[in-house]
């Protein structure tokens, strides 16, 4: 250990070497709130309907019941207003946060150099990234899910109730912040119970601390509509909610839950579609904003065999089979849109099993190996991340429209959606709405868009913004 290029690891305050990584990825592309009808639209929606009523709103979907992600976000804007580093400021702490906890479960687990490094590369992976500054429940649910993990190692270790407490309650709201973690929570329990027999007498202290979060929010709900189950019949209801990620011709009327026909009907990330049981991976896979990390940790496992302890073998398959299982539950029981912020969980299982690797390969005296394993990813997942789309410069020439046309510009759905953290959009109409002027987002360039409009004289062009990928931003005026 602590030798060569790999020794910073090993020194007290090393810890800064994965915040200045977390730093470099805001510099590089602080992406923050889409919009235009994202899930962040939907938070911050949320976040907006608690700030101007000055309380916590009743959920009316399944967006609005996970509130450990929209209450910091409605603190922050509360405090800052509603702009782009408040929006940040309330999301950023749970990006944050799971990085420390895969460093903490990686130092548990084999090392501390192990912990650091995989933290590193957990940082720079687009699918995590990208939700450092953005609205989402994803690195909620996954911050949580961590610590939960962490806290039911310390409570095998140490055989203390009250860490199995502080366990259970963390996977609870994991649930809290998304419904999905029930599979989390059962697979661990399922893995304590066959993975520590000793220890199985803290079991239902876990289970303890995991329903008296459950329970303390059901007895809200009751207290608060008169029904305990709401946020669960929400969260059932999910696949009626009209979306444009799945194929019109699914029922949804009926549940997703073991559903052939949602797994199949899912809008596809890259357009692979082969065999409906198989395409969900290889999109996965191909994706270069998470396949590179969930290929290599494998691979990276069996370069470092040689040096693995019969420990350490079982930690790696424990790793492995925990995060396949996680993945395959999620694709063919829940049905769930195959994203790859649905499988973050698996990653950070990945991202574990690299940092431990490149570490064992380093010890091994293969340091330029690991030095190249290690530098190829990093850069990878910057170059990735860094040619991933913002929205800021709509935004920049919105505002200049507002100001230049005061109380004169109405916006369609798409553009209030994408550009509310404006001033003055809140505030504007949805078209039509019988102003002179409106601003309209379009897949390609306006006057390619427009052009029947314009050709016919039924609209001129008054201002117009292109992003690398032609998508505009168009002001037009009715004649």
């Amino acid at each position: 250990m602590g030798q060569g290029a790999f020794s910073w690891a090993d020194r007290r305050g090393s810890w800064l070497a994965v915040a200045l990584v977390a730093l470099l990825v805001l510099l590089v592309n602080p992406v923050g709130y889409s919009g235009g009808g994202r899930d962040d639209t939907r938070y911050l929606d949320a976040a907006l309907c608690w700030v101007e009523t000055g309380r916590v709103c009743i959920p009316h979907d399944h967006w609005t019941t996970r509130w450990p992600a929209i209450a910091p976000l409605a603190g922050a804007i509360s405090l800052g207003g509603l702009n782009r580093p408040s929006v940040g400021i309330g999301t950023l702490p749970s990006y944050v946060l799971a990085i420390v906890l895969v460093g903490w479960l990686g130092r548990l687990w084999f090392s501390r150099r192990a912990g650091l490094i995989a933290a590193g590369l957990f940082a720079v992976v687009p699918a995590v990234a990208i939700h450092a500054l953005r609205p989402n429940v994803d690195m909620v649910e996954l911050a949580a899910q961590l610590a939960a993990l962490g806290l039911a190692t310390l409570a095998i270790r140490s055989r203390s109730a009250g860490i199995a407490v502080a366990s259970g309650a963390c996977a609870g709201l994991a649930v809290l912040s998304r419904d999905t973690s029930f599979l989390f929570a059962g697979l661990g329990i399922a893995a304590w119970f066959l993975i520590a027999p000793r220890e199985r007498k803290l079991i239902p202290w876990a289970m303890i601390g995991f329903a008296s979060v459950i329970v303390a929010e059901m007895l809200v709900y009751a207290a608060a509509t008169g029904d305990p189950l709401l946020r669960f019949k929400l969260a059932l209801a999910h696949g009626s909610v009209p979306s444009t990620e799945l194929a019109s011709w699914v029922d949804t009327t009926r549940s997703p839950i073991l559903n052939p026909q949602f797994i199949a009907g899912w809008k596809m990330t890259l357009g692979i579609k082969i065999w409906w049981p198989i395409d969900p991976w290889l999109n996965l896979l191909a994706n270069p904003q998470i396949g590179p990390w969930l290929l290599t940790a494998p691979l990276g496992a069996l370069v470092a065999r040689d040096s693995m302890s019969i420990v350490e073998k079982q930690k790696l398959v424990r790793i492995g089979l925990g995060s396949v299982l996680i993945a395959l539950a999620i694709v063919y029981v829940l049905a769930i849109d195959p994203k790859t912020r649905a499988f973050l969980l698996p990653l950070s299982g990945a991202t574990l099993v690299l940092g431990w690797a490149i570490s064992r390969i380093a010890d091994a005296g293969r340091i330029g190996f690991a030095l190249t394993l290690l530098g190829s990813l990093m850069a990878l997942g910057i170059y990735a991340l860094s040619s991933y789309q913002q929205t800021q410069p709509l935004e920049r020439a919105a505002d200049v429209f507002m100001r230049t046309y005061p109380g004169q510009i109405e916006l369609d759905a798409q553009a209030k959606g994408t550009l509310m953290l404006v001033p003055g959009v809140i505030a504007a109409p949805v078209a039509p709405a019988g102003r002179p002027l409106r601003m309209t987002i379009q897949n390609e360039a306006c006057r390619v868009a427009l052009v029947r409009s314009l050709s016919s004289g039924r609209i001129s062009l008054e201002g117009e913004a292109v992003l690398d990928d032609h998508s505009s931003l168009c002001l037009v005026r009715y004649l």
